[in-house]
């Protein structure tokens, strides 16, 4: 006599896309915490070099000694913006050119107009270093000369 066989139940093909699916949100949520830790970090680091860009470039000499020192100098673009320096120095090499220029850029901005509260609140006030990025290019656009808006 043969034994019995007991038969799985058949799971419907919906209900398995449903729990393959919950892997799916999980995977999308993990990135949406460590999106939101990653941000965070971005900017605490960022208020640390606003800090320390505020501070020195209120001594020139040390400020240049710190440059030389880094290996950089303390030309025009630099003088008119120091974060160009300090977020090359700070960030990894890995990172863009138009990165760290947008982000010089911001905290310039944040200079410029004398931010009072932290730089983090400034930024998720702001919509962030892009919606920050956006002010700053109309805040230091330079106005057309005259001979280019007589030819528009």
């Amino acid at each position: 006599m043969g034994k019995a066989v007991k038969k799985e139940p058949i799971v419907s093909a919906l209900q398995q896309y449903q729990d393959r699916f919950r892997s799916v949100v999980d995977a999308a949520s993990a990135f949406e915490n460590h999106d939101t830790q990653g941000q965070k970090l971005l900017y605490a680091a960022l208020e640390q070099v606003f800090e320390f860009g505020e501070e020195i470039r209120q001594d020139a000499p040390a400020f240049e000694s710190f440059l030389e020192v880094h290996g950089k100098t303390l030309n025009k673009v630099t003088k008119d913006n120091p974060y160009n320096a300090l977020i090359e120095l700070a960030f990894a090499g890995n990172r863009s050119k138009s990165w760290r220029s947008e982000i010089s850029n911001v905290l310039r901005l944040a200079s410029d107009i004398n931010v009072k509260e932290s730089l983090s609140q400034w930024l998720e006030a702001g919509g962030g270093i892009s919606g920050r990025y956006e002010e700053a290019v109309d805040h230091f656009a330079r106005p057309a000369t005259t001979k280019a808006q007589k030819l528009r």
